[in-house]
């Protein structure tokens, strides 16, 4: 069998980030995509670096 596209125990929503834009932008509705993307760039851009550093560290003990 080759290689998988994805790691079968690895789900998305295992990256601490993607539960913060949830968590931040969850509620909100957004018309247009053209909407959506400088909120998330907003929201990203509010994180402080720590929580990278903390999120990618917990991605990598996976």
């Amino acid at each position: 069998m080759d290689h998988l596209p994805h790691s079968p125990d690895l789900a998305p929503s295992d990256f601490k980030l993607l539960g913060k834009l949830k968590e931040k932008l969850g509620e909100i509705h957004f018309s247009l995509d053209a909407e959506l993307s400088p909120a998330v760039t907003k929201c990203l851009q509010n994180l402080d670096g720590n929580f990278y550093r903390d999120a990618f560290e917990e991605l990598v003990l996976h």
